[in-house]
């Protein structure tokens, strides 16, 4: 395991150091060096959604517990019809001093929803018709149809507010080294003699993008508090690390992590093949792969029923065993020849995804394919969706596996989620969620693992810090607001 001993050689090299724990805070997050990115501009790595996040607020945020709280915005409130949602904004600056305008706002939203925005979360934004300033400092936002999440989604960091490229804070970048950034609590121009230095280095956090055996390294020294941005990817790291189990804090999050299929494959056009390929793989036997976090598995698409009391289409073969399984997808595959029986799939380059590799290839060789790996830009005839869902609702996980990806897909499903979004009264919404469920479970348009995996390495008692649903860690609530 050479991935192992190079942690720990960098635990030995880095052993002698602690953090002063009344000096900078320090975060590590696994991935590239984050650089302050517009987020129009298409998915984030984690670091750099991270620093957006300290250095661009939006109209809301989410606080440790992922609850959304104010930013921009100080209230919100929404019409009795649940076609509108009012907000008043706070009275926030812009770094050169001037007041943060509805105006703004508007004109930042309407970028992050236009035709050519590659924002990653423009297609959730459908039922907005419009975004109005009435004043200064309030906006209305109007919808098609009710979309009870959309502040869970205004919250997220993908949908921060910019003027000319820059953010409103809550953190600026105060110095960028060769390996960090240094934030510290934003004060508006002209506003600088009302905090000295020493109250701004109080909410100074030193930022690092790095691998994750680094990151690894640096918390067990002592000289970082919070390690984020695990994923699956990463877990075999956390064996040879030897942390203490009370300091590796799980995200129980919702979303896809599951396997979907290229339109271009003639095999994987037939739903019966899609259907065997689900029936091979051995959840049960996955879990174990990544401990100490695990996984949990999943043969739905949605993790829970549409609504409380309501139903959750389920793919007929969950009721055989798993011998019975095996024998009806050899059965499904015999007719196939040796040529057709031979797929692509496209992971990472992780140890986490090698393991998950190695058990698909295993599960799938038992009904006869053949599996090989492809990396980097090269399009395999299966591809891994690890997404965690933004908001509490069907119809993300009905849009992310639409036609609209270019992957097999269904479009009844398609057109089902459409009719959910155009619709006025709650029943018929719910009704047509329920459709688009069963159709993409019947298509077997995606096939299902488990949970994501997001983890964070924390002390327990550490402030500001807690698991949540989404797996966002804002920076805010870490460091103390600035008091004049």
């Amino acid at each position: 395991m050479k991935r192992a001993a190079l942690v720990l050689a960098a635990l030995a090299l880095l052993g002698g150091c602690k953090a002063d724990e009344s000096g900078p805070y320090r975060v590590s997050v696994i991935g590239a060096r984050p650089v302050p990115t517009n987020p129009n501009i298409g998915p984030l790595p984690a670091a750099t959604h991270l620093l957006n996040g300290a250095v661009m607020q939006g109209l809301v945020s989410l606080n440790a517990q992922g609850e959304v709280v104010p930013a921009l915005a100080e209230s919100w409130t929404p019409t009795s019809d649940g076609l509108s949602l009012i907000f008043r904004i706070g009275d926030v600056r812009w770094p050169d001093g001037r007041p943060v305008k509805a105006a703004d706002v508007v004109q930042s939203l309407k970028a992050s929803m236009a035709a050519e925005s590659r924002n990653p979360l423009r297609g959730l934004l459908q039922s907005v018709t419009e975004i109005i300033p009435q004043t200064e400092r309030v906006l209305e936002i109007r919808l098609a149809a009710p979309q009870p999440f959309l502040v869970q989604l205004l919250a997220q960091p993908e949908m921060a507010i910019t003027r000319q490229g820059k953010g409103s804070g809550p953190f600026e970048i105060n110095l960028t080294t060769a390996k960090a950034h240094i934030l510290w609590r934003r004060v508006p121009k002209g506003l600088e003699k009302d905090f000295s230095e020493s109250d701004r280095r109080k909410s100074e956090i030193r930022l690092w993008g790095e691998s994750a055996p680094t990151a690894l390294a640096r918390v067990k020294s002592g000289d970082s508090r919070l390690l984020l941005g695990g994923t699956y990817e990463h877990v075999p790291y956390l064996g040879p690390a030897d942390l203490p189990g009370n300091l590796i804090r799980r995200d129980l999050v919702q979303g896809l992590f599951g396997l979907v299929f290229a339109q271009s494959t003639p095999l994987l056009a037939s739903a019966d093949v899609r259907k065997a390929l689900a029936m091979a793989v051995d959840r049960q036997a996955l879990t174990s792969l990544f401990d100490p976090i695990g996984l949990s598995p999943r043969e739905t698409v949605l993790p829970v029923p549409i609504s409380k009391g309501g139903t959750q289409a389920r793919p007929a073969w969950m009721a055989l065993d798993r011998t019975e399984r095996i024998t009806r997808a050899r059965e499904i595959m015999a007719s196939k020849t040796e040529t057709e029986r031979v797929l692509t799939i496209n992971l990472p380059k992780s140890p986490g995804a090698r393991l998950l590799f190695a058990q698909i290839r295993a599960d799938w060789a038992r009904i006869g394919i053949t599996l090989r790996l492809v990396t980097g830009q090269a399009r395999g005839d299966v591809e891994l969706v690890d997404a965690v869902a933004p908001y509490n609702g069907a119809g993300w996980y009905f849009g992310r596996l639409s036609c609209a990806r270019a992957i097999q897909c269904s479009t009844d499903a398609d057109a089902a989620l459409d009719r959910a979004r155009k619709a006025e009264k709650g029943t018929d919404r719910l009704l047509a969620l329920q459709e688009a469920d069963e159709f993409l479970t019947e298509a077997q348009i995606y096939l299902p693992l488990g949970q994501p995996i997001r983890w964070a390495v924390a002390d327990p008692k550490l402030p500001g810090f807690r698991e949540n649903a989404f797996a966002i860690h804002n920076l805010d609530p870490l460091r103390p607001q600035l008091r004049d």
